[in-house]
């Protein structure tokens, strides 16, 4: 059943954030969770709520248990814990959740090994209003951790110019079906328009292409708009244990 296409009758549109995550205490350092966690509640728009899903076989603590005293008036964590095969799948499951069940009407996507700029929710959320876009994503600082001196830190690699390879949905889509990388997937936020507002537009089981693929089918449909922000929002960390790609 399709989406509706309009926001809550509020001023404020309601916002949630989610995360998904499998062996997350094996796959990840301590340090890069906190990080992801911070830049999550540090954000400059603060009305949002977390929804947390752990899909691997054992249930584990969630990323943001440690932080629930940094979650400010107004703001909801919920997590659950249900096996799935994939990262592919825990997606469909929250997003179903957050725009079906919850009736959120922006939600952003996270990767728990990444990290954000403060600003990253308010920008991609100003945007999003006021072009009235079904999807946006940003620019990208590539970082890795190194250690010196036994003091660990994040160094940065360079600049992913994403927006460079096509800002609108037309230019976008050109770079799509050219197999170019143009949207980074941790960066995306889904309007509550754009989810399932065709059969079509939910991630299918095709990893490593569940991303380019969801974004292909959605650009076949004509009143689906799209854009990369030139804005660098995204920290996202190059590691071995890199869920991308894989189960």
């Amino acid at each position: 059943m399709p989406c509706s296409t309009t926001e809550s009758p509020v001023n404020a549109p309601r916002v949630a954030v989610i995360a998904y995550h499998a062996d997350v205490e094996l796959r990840y350092s301590p340090r890069w969770l906190r990080k992801c966690a911070e830049s999550v509640l540090s954000q400059t728009h603060r009305d949002f709520d977390i929804l947390e899903l752990s899909y691997g076989v054992r249930q584990q603590l969630s990323l943001f248990d440690a932080h629930t005293g940094k979650l400010g008036a107004g703001r909801s964590h919920r997590a659950w814990h249900r096996p799935l095969c994939n990262h592919a799948q825990a997606m469909n499951w929250l997003l179903d959740a957050a725009f079906g069940t919850y009736e959120y009407d922006y939600v952003f996507n996270i990767n728990v090994d990444d990290y954000y700029a403060p600003t990253r929710f308010a920008r991609q959320l100003a945007v999003m209003r006021r072009d009235k876009l079904h999807m946006t994503s940003t620019n990208v600082i590539l970082v890795r951790e190194a250690r010196i001196a036994g003091v660990t830190f994040d160094l940065p690699l360079g600049r992913l110019n994403l927006a460079r390879e096509g800002r609108t949905t037309r230019e976008i889509s050109a770079a799509l079906q050219r197999r170019r990388t143009v949207i980074a997937h941790p960066s995306v936020c889904y309007a509550r328009s754009f989810w399932r507002a065709h059969p079509d537009l939910c991630y299918g089981d095709e990893i490593p292409y569940e991303d380019c693929n969801l974004w292909l089918r959605a650009l076949r449909h004509e009143e689906i708009r799209m854009a990369v922000l030139p804005d660098y929002l995204l920290y996202y960390r190059r590691h071995a244990r890199q869920v991308s790609g894989r189960a």
